[in-house]
């Protein structure tokens, strides 16, 4: 496997799971690593899923607060 993985989007996590699935079929890399592979990336898609939504809702809050301003 690559090192220094640049990891910051979905697009990038799914292509790390299936490099790492082609490489445990292929009997490249052991079956504990691809399992901790596999959890490590499941748990930094939800961190990106989050951190999408966070930035999405602070931009609606954003747009909110200056509506409301732009009435007054």
């Amino acid at each position: 496997m690559a090192r220094g993985v640049n990891l910051k989007k979905l697009s990038d996590v799914r292509r790390l799971v299936a490099s790492v699935i082609n490489q445990l079929s292929r009997g490249e890399i052991e079956e504990s690593k691809a399992r901790t592979l596999g959890y490590l990336s499941s748990i930094l898609r939800d961190v990106i899923k989050d951190c999408d939504l966070e930035s999405r809702i602070t931009e609606l809050e954003k747009y909110l607060k200056e509506k409301k301003n732009e009435q007054f």
